[in-house]
């Protein structure tokens, strides 16, 4: 038995007891605190011991809010509500009965727990025209995917009004049920970004030539569309479908004219030699009677039947109206032989001087906007062909539409305006500098088309006119007679109409 204070070893060998055991202070480290010397016991100070720091005496807020009081953080008392409380979003109350720590602004949500409704998606495989008029498909890639992506969150919504807001997921349900629309999308959408680049002609190569390819592909497939139902009228059409193609035509007339081939107005037309493609958004727009018959937009169950119903309501400017005496200036009326008995049908100036006469006065709107468009699907073919042969009138009455053009906020009708008004101008100013009225009229739109071609990054007209041989500096602007006999006259003699 061990006695009570001893362990039994493992070993043989007794070790000894635990009283007998020496423990050395110096394998130990234990901190011990030393008791501070008093003073005068040998211990110098330095410094002298700073009293203890004061609380400054402040208001107490014992009447703030019952929020404030509960958070433990002081209340500045403001009625109705405290500074704390309009900052962290409570309700202020200074009552001790009302609910403390109430949200000023509560937020209601609905949740449906039934079926979800599936997304949209953008398709990936669109039809691509081949050169022996069959269709196959095209794989987009993916700065394409991105171009669609841009247009449906961007660019579409240049179109949409507070009467008429543009929904883009329908726009996707369109080109989902006939994928052609991808290409107008995508081609629209990389001519926006051109717009928005505004640089030179030369660094957007690329972007050119992906744009000319969704075009053409579009151009190729909406007329294989238009000749299949055409040669089959009996074919039935489903109202998704005319909506599609009337999408397409429209969209695609707005990029021909948007799509200008060059930012030097030397290169371009007139200036530039005759070409097949020349004047080729006119010639587009004379073809959408075609597109319109076979779609019939306006009927109440088409997607733009409330677009007709607003253009009605705006009141579209007719080019078969009388043109009343005092919506132009006198110079007008000679110039362009505007009488009380010319129309529409004697005269091939009359149908766009009556429409310019209508839309003198803008206001900005998004209707008179609309106003201002309307001479790009009006001109009648007689027109048209007076332009393809550079008649110095129907120049001038196209610059003078061009420089109302300019002042719009719609991207897509500003480069071809700018370009072609500055070549217009310049080619006027070549060519036909001996008619003093035609100078008067060109020096007044040239400055309007000059400084909005100057503003821009594609070049400087004085250099431009330098390198044509124009005379600089311009010949003096042409003046309107004080008492124009003319109107006076056209005044009498239209008495009887107005």
């Amino acid at each position: 038995m061990s006695s009570p204070g001893t362990t039994t070893p493992s070993s043989g060998t007794m070790s000894p007891p635990v009283t007998s055991m020496v423990i050395k202070r110096e394998s130990f480290s234990v901190p011990m605190r030393r008791r501070p010397k008093a003073l005068g016991d040998g211990m110098e100070t330095t410094k002298a011991i700073e009293p203890s720091r004061k609380r400054r005496a402040h208001t107490k807020s014992r009447l703030g809010c019952k929020n404030c009081k509960m958070r433990s953080v002081k209340c500045d008392e403001a009625k109705p509500s405290c500074g704390r409380c309009v900052s962290s979003g409570y309700t202020c109350t200074y009552s001790s009965e009302d609910p403390a720590l109430q949200f000023a602004f509560t937020q209601v949500f609905k949740l449906d727990i039934g079926t979800p409704t599936p997304a949209r998606f953008l398709q990936k495989t669109v039809p691509f025209s081949m050169s022996d008029d069959k269709v196959g498909t095209y794989e987009m890639r993916p700065y394409e995917i991105a171009a669609i992506d841009r247009y449906l969150n961007r660019t579409v919504l240049d179109f949409a009004t507070a009467a008429r807001p543009v929904k883009p997921l329908k726009y996707v349900d369109m080109a989902n049920a006939n994928p052609f629309l991808y290409h107008v999308f995508a081609g629209l959408s990389i001519l926006h970004d051109i717009h928005l680049a505004d640089c030179s002609m030369d660094t957007l190569h690329a972007q050119f030539k992906a744009a000319s390819f969704h075009w053409y592909q579009v151009t190729r497939l909406l007329q294989q569309k238009i000749s299949r139902y055409a040669s089959s009228p009996n074919l039935q059409i489903d109202r998704v479908e005319k909506d599609s193609i009337w999408m397409c035509s429209n969209i695609l007339a707005l990029g021909v004219f948007a799509n200008v081939e060059s930012f030097n107005p030397i290169e371009s037309w007139p200036l530039k030699p005759p070409e097949s493609v020349d004047l080729s958004w006119v010639k587009l727009d004379l073809v959408r009677d075609i597109v319109f018959t076979l779609s019939k937009p306006n009927d109440p169950d088409s997607h733009y039947h409330s677009y007709y119903q607003l253009l009605e309501q705006i009141g579209m400017p007719d080019g078969t109206a009388p043109i009343r005496p005092h919506n132009l200036s006198a110079a007008y009326y000679p110039y362009f032989n505007i009488t009380p008995e010319s129309t529409a049908d004697n005269n091939p100036y009359h149908h766009v001087v009556a429409i310019l006469s209508q839309i003198q006065s803008p206001d900005g709107s998004f209707k008179e906007n609309l106003r201002y468009l309307s001479l790009k699907v009006e001109m009648r073919p007689e027109f048209v062909h007076l332009l393809e042969l550079k008649d110095p009138r129907a120049l001038l009455l196209l610059v003078i539409w061009y420089s109302k053009l300019i002042s719009l906020p719609w991207w897509f009708v500003r480069p071809r305006a700018i370009v072609e008004g500055a070549s217009i101008c310049m080619y006027l100013r070549k060519h036909h500098s001996d008619d003093a009225v035609l100078m008067g009229f060109v020096e007044e739109q040239a400055s309007i088309v000059y400084s909005a071609y100057n503003k821009r990054k594609w070049g400087n007209t004085e250099e431009l006119e330098r390198q044509l041989g124009i005379a600089s500096p311009p010949p003096p602007p042409y003046e309107e007679p004080a008492s124009p006999q003319h109107r006076m006259n056209y005044e009498l003699d239209t008495k009887h109409v107005f």
